[in-house]
């Protein structure tokens, strides 16, 4: 019974490894501390059910997969997105920027992209870590039957153009980067867009 139970848990933790949802717990860093200031706006975001899927390229090739002791498997190639995460990133910009005069809205992705840029890690032989995310989105936002499309591409540093003093990125930065960071430069990339066309 045990051993059914584990082999369940390994089959929904895979059918779930590679789908993104995104919750806005990311942009707490990026709000409108005062947004309780303002007065609360009336718009309407219209839900569409629809799931997207977005491919994810990377720089190894298969011989290099096999040489350093990976899996094609433990490299994603594609990723799951339903549109109620962008619906759930607008409803979060519209809280935090009250003074839209917008009243009705729309959003949905028109095509999606994620690359996936290693390194080799120059501390530890044969073995590679994710230097740098990127995800390209191109979205597709109606507001007030207005049509709008965005052509976003954002990676881990998230809009920033600060380098240090030598341009270089330590090991440590390096490390620190990983998989899970895709939802964070998704979620950075579509409310930096909102707030740059939804006004």
């Amino acid at each position: 019974m045990k051993k059914i139970i584990l082999l369940m848990l390994t089959i929904i933790s895979f059918a779930t490894a590679n789908t993104i949802v995104l919750t806005g717990e990311y942009l707490k860093e990026i709000k409108n501390p005062f947004n309780f200031l303002e007065k609360n706006n009336e718009v309407t975001i219209h839900p569409l059910k629809k799931e997207y899927i977005l491919n994810v390229t990377n720089n190894l090739s298969k011989k290099e997969i096999y040489e350093y002791g990976l899996s094609e498997k433990s490299i994603p190639s594609e990723y799951k997105m339903n549109n109620s995460s962008l619906e759930k990133i607008t409803d979060v910009f519209l809280k935090d920027n009250k003074r839209i005069s917008a009243k009705n809205v729309s959003i949905e992705l028109e095509e999606g992209k994620i690359s996936l840029e290693y390194i080799e890690n120059e501390e530890h032989e044969f073995h590679i870590i994710l230097n740098n995310i990127v995800v390209s989105l191109r979205i597709k936002l109606i507001i007030d039957r207005k049509e709008i499309y965005l052509n976003i591409e954002m990676d881990k540093k998230l809009g920033n153009t600060i380098k240090d003093i030598k341009n270089t990125i330590t090991f440590n930065d390096l490390k620190s980067t990983k998989l899970e960071d895709i939802n964070k430069i998704m979620e950075y990339a579509i409310f930096k867009a909102l707030k740059e066309n939804l006004k």
